[in-house]
């Protein structure tokens, strides 16, 4: 088979764009485009489903690996995979196996990320050395099996979109919330508003105002304070073409989780090509913050602020800039995620999106 292609580069500089006229002018019908996020749900709920459908005990620790892989050469020999980024032990070394097979058995392999395939896997900080391993391998074969080509471009392309409707309203104000009050009127038209759920592995997630139409709306805290995940987000924009979220605040290292949350919602609704409109606390580039504002308990949380401090010189992001407007972080991994987070609301704003 031909060598595969990994795609690695900023954010906004075009390697989505490219995949997809990749993917478009592929002269194969046996191809298959996915998001990487939402290709690794369905791997996880593969395994997951094998694992009960047999004992283990006959079968040895590869399995079920070489089982989904068979599974998807079955449909596709071209696999493409868009945003390729992951941080944990556990997928680097499921992903090593799996495209082991894959490549074995003959697919070719296309992929987009922010990172070279060298550092893909790479932890918030450090490293033990099975992890350096695990990383090592897969960035291995990654490079063996398809050619590695750096897109060196500083700009982001998606903040030079011609502008669309309005969608993102800030500061919350009063004026703001009735405009998106008017916007949600727009769109659910004179259908009935309604609480509603989804099913997600067998379990409902409620949403708290939809029509029949696709539109749905939550508050901040009902979308992100609750204990959902990417499976779920992705769930209701494949639901939803259209979601209204109130009340999205500026984010601290204290609000880690819900900014996580809100991290998974965007990747799902841009995936999806949800139409989101919402009213934030500031405009995206200022969502993201490292430390909260002055006043804020700093006394109670001086040797977390000193920690924060120390963790951001080491990666050399204190230097010319404000420390108050630092990306919150906890690696180099959710900086990129910030990153296109903001780039793919700005984007969603355009008349294109």
């Amino acid at each position: 088979p031909p060598p595969g292609l990994y795609l690695h580069g900023e954010v906004g500089c075009g390697k989505t764009a490219l995949l997809d006229l990749f993917y478009a002018s592929a002269p194969t019908e046996a191809k298959k485009r996915v998001h990487f996020q939402s290709f690794m749900l369905h791997l996880y709920s593969e395994i997951n489903r094998w694992s009960l459908c047999t004992d283990g005990t006959e079968l040895d620790q590869d399995g079920p690996i070489q089982t989904i892989a068979r599974q998807l050469l079955g449909d596709a020999w071209l696999i493409c995979f868009d945003e390729m980024q992951f941080s944990d032990y556990g997928t680097s070394a499921l992903l090593e196996g799996l495209f082991a097979h894959m490549v074995a058995d003959g697919a070719v392999i296309v992929a987009t990320s922010n990172r070279d395939p060298h550092n893909l896997g790479a932890s918030s900080f450090s490293l033990e050395n099975q992890s350096k391993d695990r990383q090592s391998n897969l960035g291995r074969l990654l490079s063996e099996s398809c050619e590695i080509v750096h897109i060196d471009s500083e700009k982001d392309y998606r903040l030079v979109q011609s502008a669309g409707q309005q969608a993102y309203y800030y500061p919350i104000s009063p004026l703001n919330e009735d405009l998106l009050d008017q916007a949600f009127k727009a769109a659910v038209g004179k259908e009935n508003v309604m609480p509603s759920s989804v099913t997600v592995y067998g379990r409902q997630v409620e949403i708290p105002i939809s029509t029949h139409t696709g539109v749905a709306r939550f508050t901040f805290s009902e979308l992100c304070r609750s204990p959902l995940g990417p499976a779920d987000y992705l769930t209701i924009c494949n639901n939803y073409s259209t979601i209204f979220v109130d009340h999205i605040p500026q984010m601290t290292i204290y609000q880690k989780n819900e900014a996580r949350r809100f991290l998974s919602f965007i990747d799902a609704a841009y995936e999806m090509r949800t139409k989101i409109f919402c009213t934030a606390q500031a405009r995206a580039e200022n969502l993201f913050l490292l430390i909260p504002s002055e006043g804020d308990g700093e006394e109670a949380q001086a040797m977390e602020m000193e920690m924060i401090g120390e963790m951001a010189f080491d990666m050399k992001l204190l230097k010319g800039m404000d420390a108050r407007h630092i990306p919150i972080i906890s690696g180099r991994d959710e900086i990129f995620s910030f990153r296109r987070a903001i780039s793919r609301l700005n984007e969603m704003q355009s008349r294109g999106y």
